[in-house]
């Protein structure tokens, strides 16, 4: 799935300009919901530019035209109202009072966190760890949340001496895999699976890559691709608790990376 909304967030995030693409990426978001809806010299009048501005900004967050960019918009707004840890019937539905919100989200977190401690293969989690010490081109990949997981990784590992990469963009992530080797590992990071199910695996198994995979989902597609495969949490992935409180349990895990780095290879330094 194209990232197009981080595409803007990450364009407004980091604009120290303030240009014209920054306006038109600040409006966009301000209006988000309106965008698929919109035809591009409508959405020009909004941004206060030119359709022709309009159509080099598409460009720029490269996609092939206005049409392409209002679809992938209208996928992302229809994918979080569906996707579960968005959805306001979560709520709904779980508790009926405030107290019954936070007691119900932090026994499912901790329900989660709980079962994690429980499948989670030391073993296997310390082979991935042996990966990173040997590897120079180490890159996480994922989408969304794991995205962010993976930055928070890669921070963390740059502290105990170790250079990986991370991405803030799904097209970044195919253009990194074309320079990929036997000599380069790619960690896969996703809750339910769904990052795996993309063409993301066949390419960097093209590449003769090592893969590494670490999700909650016992039945990801093409997992028998991966030289290793890291299964934590809640495997029920189609269920709200599986699919929330996965979330929290990836960070325990990235937690668990990084203690097992220390304290296996860090004292080396």
């Amino acid at each position: 799935m194209n990232e197009v909304i981080y595409r803007l967030l990450f364009l407004v995030n980091s604009n120290k300009e303030k240009d014209i693409y920054y306006t038109i990426a600040w409006t966009m978001l301000n209006n988000i919901k309106k965008v698929p809806k919109l035809n591009i010299n409508q959405l020009a009048d909004m941004c206060y530019t030119s359709s022709a501005t309009i159509s080099r900004f598409i460009k720029k967050l490269q996609y092939e035209s206005f049409s392409e960019f209002k679809e992938q918009v209208d996928f992302n707004l229809k994918y979080y109202r569906l996707k579960a840890s968005f959805n306001p019937k979560f709520i709904q539905e779980k508790s009926s009072t405030p107290n019954e919100l936070t007691n119900d989200f932090y026994d499912l977190v901790i329900n989660n966190l709980k079962q994690t401690s429980e499948n989670l293969d030391i073993r296997k989690l310390d082979k991935l760890v042996e990966y990173i010490y040997r590897y120079k081109k180490i890159a996480f990949f994922g989408m969304q949340f794991s995205q962010y997981i993976s930055m928070e990784i890669q921070t963390m590992l740059l502290m105990l001496g170790k250079l990986v990469t991370a991405f803030v963009d799904m097209q970044e992530q195919y253009q990194y895999i074309d320079d990929m080797d036997e000599n380069s590992l790619a960690i896969i990071l996703t809750v339910a699976g769904r990052v795996a199910n993309t063409e993301i695996i066949k390419k960097i198994k093209n590449k003769k890559a090592k893969l590494v995979i670490i999700t909650q989902n016992p039945n990801t597609q093409y997992m028998e691709e991966a030289d290793l495969v890291l299964l934590y949490g809640n495997p029920d992935v189609k269920s709200v608790e599986s699919l929330v409180g996965g979330r929290y349990a990836l960070l325990s895990v990235i937690d668990m990376i990084y203690y097992r780095y220390e304290s296996l290879y860090n004292h080396t330094k």
